[in-house]
């Protein structure tokens, strides 16, 4: 993820009645955002539970997470693409 974040814009164009509004960008454009959502399994569930961390996010932003009991992390409104994800702590079997 060493590549400049190019964030995917969109516009709009509103067709009523045989008239065009927004064409060539007038809408303003609109910023997509995406929804990452993970659900981790172990052998023994009871490792996950808690365990926090953080994700570095195609934008370079980075967000702290924590995994809920059922395994799950969701984050919601973030940059598309790909991520990093690091935990603070891991088993000591790993």
């Amino acid at each position: 993820m060493d590549e400049e974040y190019v964030p995917p814009l969109f516009h709009f164009v509103v067709r009523v009645r045989g008239r065009a509004f927004g064409e060539g960008g007038g809408s303003g454009y609109l910023r997509m955002l995406d929804v990452l959502e993970l659900h981790m399994r172990d052998l023994d569930p009871s490792t996950l539970v808690d365990r926090r961390g953080r994700v570095r996010l195609a934008d370079g932003s980075v967000q702290q997470l924590r995994v809920a009991a059922d395994g799950r992390v969701s984050l919601r409104g973030v940059a598309p693409g790909p991520f990093e994800l690091e935990f603070e702590s891991y088993p000591e079997e790993f």
